[in-house]
C-alpha cells in the first residue's frame, strides 16, 4: 500500500474513477486482486454499518496479501498484510479527485485489535448476533443461517 500511495503522489500510477463504483476495478486491478473473490456481506458492520443491509451489501475482494471492501454509496476500505504490524487498515473515498490517495486509519483498530485477533490487528470472523462463530455454534446459527438451507 505505501509503494502505490508513493506511486500515486508521484504520478507513476494511476486509478480511474468509474461510475457509481468509483476507484474500485482500478484498485482491484493496481493490487493485482482478482474481481472473482467477491463475497457480500450483509450484515451492517464495518465502518459504513449504516449503508449496509440486504439490498446493499458490502462486497469484499481479497488476494493473499490485501482486501478490498466496498458498499454503493460509501468509500473503499482496505485492509493490507504486513508482516511486522499485523493488517494495516485505509480508506479511499468514493469521490473523483485528481490526485486519489488511500488514508491510513486508525480507528479500525477499534475493533481489529483486541483479545479475538490474539493481539495483533487481524480479521474477525463474525456472523448475525455472534461475535464467535467457531465449531461451537450449531450450522444453523452461523453465517446468517445459509448453511441450513438445503439445494
Amino acid at each position: 500500500m505505501a509503494r502505490l500511495n508513493r506511486d500515486l503522489e508521484g504520478h507513476r500510477a494511476r486509478l480511474v474513477f468509474e461510475g457509481p463504483s468509483g476507484y474500485l476495478r482500478a484498485t482491484l486491478e493496481a493490487l493485482d486482486v482478482p474481481i472473482e473473490s467477491q463475497i457480500a456481506v450483509f450484515v451492517p458492520d464495518s465502518l459504513q454499518r449504516g449503508r449496509i443491509g440486504l439490498g446493499n451489501p458490502r462486497t469484499i475482494f481479497f488476494n493473499e496479501s490485501v482486501a478490498v471492501a466496498w458498499v454503493r454509496g460509501g468509500f473503499i476500505e482496505l485492509a493490507s498484510q504486513d508482516p511486522e504490524q499485523g493488517l494495516i487498515f485505509y480508506m479511499l473515498d468514493g469521490v473523483e479527485v485528481d490526485t486519489p490517495r488511500f488514508a491510513r486509519r486508525n480507528d479500525c483498530l477499534t475493533c481489529h485489535y483486541s483479545f479475538a485477533t490474539a493481539g495483533i490487528p487481524g480479521t474477525l470472523a463474525r456472523s448475525s448476533g455472534r461475535f464467535v462463530v467457531d465449531h461451537r455454534v450449531p450450522l444453523d446459527q452461523r453465517w446468517g443461517g445459509w448453511a441450513a438451507v438445503s439445494l
